[in-house]
């Protein structure tokens, strides 16, 4: 089974820093100056043409990439031919964008640099408007892509009004505007009347988008437009997230809807009805209605239940659906999970009522499940032993945060679960070294295993990490979990002391809230492009000890994040 299939059917972060971008710059003035002198320059290329006159002329221009690193706007000389199809800025100072602007229109930078560009994400750093129209009218109209999320004080209906004039804009098919509280309802209404664009992806979470907003949209646009409006109704993704003032969703027919996410929306049982009247139950692939932003979420998840019951409602294209804290029960489960019979992937996270029972409700009703996330709910470890739960397409399993779930219970689980599984994680479990002895003995089952997530498991420990190494798949883990699991430098010396001749494969290793010192974390990572070679991040624990260890900016240089906590997220 492909990591890429599966990774469609995870359930996306509110911000990821690691989406892949040609150049991401984030919050790091040097990589940024590096940016800047790597953009290539007609003018300095035709120059770098003509015969050397001496010998020292390349040591001059060895010493110019110093020279940007220590000071923004003393460019200069730009060399290369880089032609991004992508590129992103989050986190910039203001002046370090203001930089870069004064130099694109100073023609320090070529305006061919960007013929390519496809994909534009600036976010988190509020630049002044008008730098930003010079920014966007530079482009052609290659570009698809724009983000522009969170910039509160910049983005507003009125800029967005401007920009969407541009003839750079004019093919966009993704506009993410989230955390932006100054785009209204006016904004919704102007981009439905642009038929010049393709839309295909709309993200306006956590804006001041209401109900009467979607609800002016249906009623204001003229009949003979609707069919013809290239922006909505070529629309897949629709994310209104966190608009707090949504609860009916009466909106315009979106036929090629595929997404829809409505978390910390205050929806209400015509949400449902809306739903069904707009034919969208027959497009959703995937649905998100978690954390219902009212003050009982039980009774409402309950009302929205009875409707779709009530309509005989069935969603047959949805694979993907999210209900995480809408105090579901195990007997609402079942009747809820009737309704899409060819459903891939669930989250029923932060549900406090539901128990082991859930697990036999959703094998057996749910046979294709490929995603399964029941974090912090009442799992124990009395599961059946009786067979009656199995999970064979299961490749993701998140029972984070049930501290009564135990070896028991997890063995149990895991039991009735095939080879493909990849992602498992189990922080906080009350797990010990006995899951991988288990791991080992049916080593044959979880020789797909790459991420392995076993933070807050105190009684792990040492010997814990002894017998995981045993098994066949540790070397080829991307991501290991073993922060606060109440090690010390003898995980440091069992890893290198068993170390495989070509490394570990790990991308990501999280050994924070330990007892390890910076000494062994040094020895750990002393030859960590031989023995780490596709590590990108690390976390190692305090500050102190961050600062006390000696290989840090080596590995920073290399480009390895190195930080003192991650949580659990894995993207």
């Amino acid at each position: 089974m492909q990591e890429e299939a599966i990774e469609q059917l995870l359930f996306e972060p509110e911000f990821n820093e690691n989406e892949y971008y040609d150049y991401n710059l984030i919050r790091n003035e040097c990589d940024f100056n590096n940016f800047l002198y790597t953009l290539s320059n007609k003018k300095e290329e035709t120059k770098e043409e003509k015969p050397e006159k001496n010998e020292e002329k390349p040591e001059k221009n060895e010493e110019k990439p110093q020279k940007t690193e220590e000071k923004a706007d003393n460019i200069g000389e730009i060399k290369g031919n880089l032609k991004p199809k992508s590129v992103s800025f989050s986190f910039m100072a203001k002046k370090w964008m203001l930089n870069f602007l004064k130099n694109l229109n100073n023609s320090l930078i070529s305006h061919n640099s960007f013929s390519n560009l496809q994909k534009l994400r600036i976010s988190n750093s509020n630049i002044p408007s008008q730098p930003l129209f010079e920014l966007l009218k530079s482009l052609n109209s290659s570009l698809i892509d724009l983000n522009l999320s969170s910039n509160p004080v910049t983005i507003s209906d009125e800029i967005l009004h401007e920009l969407m004039n541009f003839e750079s804009l004019s093919n966009l098919h993704s506009l993410t505007l989230k955390n932006n509280k100054k785009i209204t309802d006016k904004s919704l209404e102007f981009l439905s009347q642009k038929t010049v664009f393709h839309l295909k992806s709309l993200n306006l979470s956590n804006c001041s988008i209401t109900d009467q907003g979607l609800k002016n949209l249906s009623q204001n646009l003229p009949k003979d437009l609707l069919p013809n409006s290239q922006n909505f109704s070529e629309l897949k993704v629709l994310n209104l997230s966190r608009n707090h003032e949504i609860s009916s969703f009466d909106v315009i027919k979106l036929p090629k809807l595929e997404v829809l996410e409505l978390s910390y929306c205050k929806l209400t049982s015509d949400f449902a009805i809306n739903l069904i009247k707009s034919q969208m139950n027959s497009s959703l692939k995937s649905l998100n209605i978690s954390h219902l932003a009212i003050y009982d979420p039980r009774s409402v998840f309950k009302s929205i239940l009875s409707v779709f019951i009530k309509e005989k409602a069935v969603f047959q294209r949805m694979e993907k659906i999210a209900i995480e804290n809408v105090c579901i029960e195990d007997g609402d489960l079942a009747q809820f999970l009737q309704l899409f019979p060819n459903l891939k992937a669930i989250n029923l996270n932060n549900n406090k009522f539901l128990t082991n029972k859930a697990l036999s409700i959703i094998s057996e009703i749910i046979r294709k499940i490929r995603v399964l996330s029941i974090e912090n709910c009442q799992l124990s470890p009395n599961i059946s032993e009786k067979g009656d739960i199995s999970f064979e397409n299961l490749s993701y399993l998140n029972v984070n945060n049930n501290p009564l779930l135990s070896d028991k219970g997890l063995f149990r689980l895991l039991s009735g679960i095939s080879m493909n599984l990849r992602y498992l994680f189990c922080a906080n479990c009350e797990i010990t070294k006995e899951l991988a002895i288990f791991l080992k003995k049916n080593e044959e089952k979880y020789q797909e295993l790459r991420y392995l997530n076993l933070r807050g498991n105190t009684a792990f420990q040492n010997n814990g990490v002894f017998e995981l190494q045993k098994c066949g798949f540790f070397h080829k883990l991307f991501l290991l979990n073993i922060t606060d699991c109440n090690l010390d430098d003898r995980t440091v010396e069992i890893l290198q002391e068993f170390k495989p001749k070509g490394g570990y494969f790990l991308k990501d290793l999280r050994l924070a809230q330990n007892r390890i010192g910076s000494e062994a974390l040094a020895r750990l990572f002393r030859d960590f492009q031989q023995d780490f070679k596709g590590l990108e991040r690390v976390a190692m624990g305090s500050h102190e000890c961050l600062d006390d260890f000696e290989g840090k900016k080596e590995m920073e240089r290399k480009g390895i994040v190195v930080v003192p906590l991650i949580g659990d997220s894995f993207d």
